[in-house]
């Protein structure tokens, strides 16, 4: 399963369900805290050092998985999956690559995840209608350009308000003015 149906309302069948988080952000901690509290027994994997490790950036590292260990959730670290069974999943040490069996009814991935262009694909393939529409250009942001966090899309978004008006950006210059500054060598 993914994030994505878990959230939509689509739930595991059986009891027994293994959130595999190879993202580190916080969606395989929601995810895994929501089946919980639903009374699922989850087992939280990553081959992360810790769960939802890249939260020690905005610091809510600790209270994440404090609160996964609060609702009863198994956390294990260092872990690989190695493949995914009817009833089970078998994952490896990343350092030793020693195997072990977990029961499972259910798996949820959290990883990577693709962007969703068709829309903008769609309307690039009727690019000869745009002039006759009032559509000067079309510009992709956010998931449809590169999935990411929630800041990410934000930033994509406001960035995208900011430059609305001005001229078209073609690479990666600075749309605003900065401060450069330059330390002067000391005389001696």
């Amino acid at each position: 399963m993914s994030p994505t149906e878990v959230m939509a309302g689509r739930l595991p069948l059986g009891r027994k369900v293994v959130v595999w988080d190879d993202d580190h952000y916080y969606m395989g901690g929601v995810i895994a805290e929501l089946l919980a509290d639903k009374g699922y027994d989850t087992h939280y994997l990553t081959p992360a050092s810790e769960a939802s490790t890249w939260t020690r950036a905005t610091l809510e590292q600790h209270f994440i998985q404090a609160r996964m260990l609060q609702k009863g959730i198994r956390i294990q670290t260092f872990r690989a999956l190695q493949s995914i069974h009817r009833d089970h999943v078998v994952t490896s040490c990343v350092f030793t690559g020693f195997p072990e069996s977990i029961p499972a009814d259910a798996v949820v991935l959290v990883t990577a995840r693709w962007p969703h262009e068709e829309l903008a694909s769609e309307l690039r393939e009727r690019q000869l209608e745009w002039r006759d529409a009032g559509i000067g250009s079309v510009s992709v942001i956010g998931d449809a350009y590169a999935p990411a966090t929630i800041a990410h899309a934000t930033y994509a978004g406001r960035r995208f308000a900011e430059e609305l008006d001005g001229p078209l950006q073609t690479g990666d210059e600075v749309p605003f003015r900065r401060e450069i500054t330059n330390l002067s060598p000391l005389d001696r």
